[in-house]
């Protein structure tokens, strides 16, 4: 059976690692640690089977991540939106990935995360004009607010990474 990678990274704590762990386990993941280097899982869903590149986001692991972004058939920013104060050095790492030709025809997925804590949810509209999504044109970007506390919305974002390459396939 083919698999399909997805590429997943953002600026370290932004809440990566827990986010697809939570996704790919069906329950609360809480208490993960730093990725230090590529942590490659894999996840099943609509008969598709994924390899996830849960890239490390420290500075000094940057620059490892043209490794994740060849072949990735679904790019996954993960911001923290409660981390308004990063949000420029967050933009300029997504725009390099972005940017990168090797993503050129690959469907990005920008995840406005820890939607269930009060004070993301007021800094939600600051991230969202500050990243202005909408006015990427070059790229099919969709964007979705995630949090690893509503388990219902993270198996519909499960189903729509499926949704995302069962289009690519056909």
């Amino acid at each position: 059976m083919e698999q399909h990678k997805i590429f997943v990274f953002g600026i370290d704590q932004a809440g990566k690692t827990a986010l697809i762990s939570s996704i790919r386990e069906d329950k609360l993941i809480q208490g993960t640690k730093p990725t230090l280097s590529f942590n490659i899982t894999k996840l099943i869903t609509k008969n598709i089977v994924f390899q996830i590149w849960d890239a490390p986001g420290q500075v000094s692991f940057r620059d490892v991540w043209i490794k994740g972004i060849k072949r990735a058939k679904i790019n996954i920013f993960v911001l923290d939106v409660l981390d308004s104060p990063r949000f420029e050095e967050a933009k300029r790492e997504f725009e390099k990935v972005l940017d990168n030709p090797l993503t050129r025809n690959v469907p990005f997925i920008f995840c406005f995360h820890k939607m269930d804590l009060l004070e993301s949810q007021q800094n939600l509209k600051k991230a969202r004009d500050f990243f202005q999504l909408s006015q990427i044109r070059h790229r099919k970007i969709l964007s979705y607010e995630t949090s690893i506390m509503k388990m219902e919305s993270l198996r519909k974002f499960k189903s729509t990474l499926a949704d995302i390459v069962l289009d690519i396939m056909w």
